[in-house]
């Protein structure tokens, strides 16, 4: 069964943490690494993600043909392309100010106009569409950089949307 390699754990800020422990159930190998632990800001909606968000798999592998119709796989890796599209936001989300341009505290708030500005489409990125119950995180999150830079686009009024594409990297 082919599932994502990569796996998310969600630690909310001001949990006090002593030490964390890893668990897998039936892993099929005696061996397994971590490849980072990441702290940071997060940029979070939480009214969530429109209902419009996608999953896709990237196949750079080829399949050939014999000249009796006998097809050949030649695989490659296979990574998921996370389309996520907001439909509403404040300015405080968009651009981590709020409508009368004051930033609500001296720290910078996480805002797609950060995002535009630190991870470009070349910076690292998690992005994870649906955190729910379960292993929503680890099927539907994806780690890699952005297609491109998301757009701020502003709608009528203190309102704004944006779109934007993960593609995963392993």
């Amino acid at each position: 069964l082919a599932i994502p390699a990569q796996g998310f754990a969600f630690i909310p800020a001001g949990t006090d943490v002593e030490s964390i422990r890893l668990y897998w159930d039936d892993l099929p190998i005696d061996y397994y690494e971590i490849g980072r632990i990441i702290v940071a800001d997060a940029l979070e909606f939480s009214e969530g993600v429109d209902a419009r968000w996608s999953l896709a798999a990237d196949d750079p592998g080829e399949l050939g043909a014999s000249k009796g119709r006998q097809w050949y796989e030649s695989p490659m890796p296979r990574t998921r392309r996370l389309s996520v599209s907001v439909g509403i936001m404040d300015s405080v989300q968009a651009f981590g100010i709020d409508e009368n341009g004051s930033a609500s505290s001296s720290a910078p708030i996480p805002s797609i106009q950060d995002l535009q500005m630190h991870a470009g489409n070349t910076g690292e990125v998690v992005v994870v569409p649906r955190t729910g119950p379960g292993q929503w995180a680890y099927r539907a999150g994806v780690y890699g950089h952005l297609e491109r830079p998301p757009t701020i686009q502003h709608l009528t009024g203190p309102h704004y949307a944006t779109s934007l594409v993960a593609v995963e990297e392993r």
